[in-house]
């Protein structure tokens, strides 16, 4: 049964405020996890940021360190119609991996620095 009807390339949605809460500490909680894999890879900084119309957070990515020529990339989450969570490119394709956070940071960190 589908209670939600997300725009996931808009954010926008017909839930209820209380859903979209529920679905964005989801998002939260699976971006915090995707920055700790980032994290240990290294050589990347982010910074979570959820706009105040749709609360929807996302994670600005930054490649940094010698040699780097500090390219940056917006990942957001969505939650999949089978409910699992999926990392979105800023141009709305999934990253590989399908949720897992292992998976999506080396694929970011391969975006940001060519050279992984």
């Amino acid at each position: 049964m589908r209670i939600s009807s997300t725009d996931h390339r808009s954010g926008t949605s017909a839930e209820s405020p209380a859903l979209d809460g529920v679905r964005n500490a989801r998002l939260r909680v699976a971006l915090n996890r995707l920055a700790d894999a980032l994290g240990g890879l290294g050589g990347m900084r982010w910074k979570m940021s959820a706009p105040h119309a749709t609360g929807m957070p996302f994670l600005v990515v930054t490649g940094v360190g010698e040699g780097r020529a500090n390219l940056s990339e917006t990942v957001r989450a969505r939650v999949a119609d089978d409910g699992t969570i999926a990392f979105v490119w800023s141009w709305g394709d999934d990253i590989a991996g399908r949720g897992d956070a292992g998976a999506a940071a080396r694929a970011v960190a391969r975006v940001l620095d060519p050279r992984m």
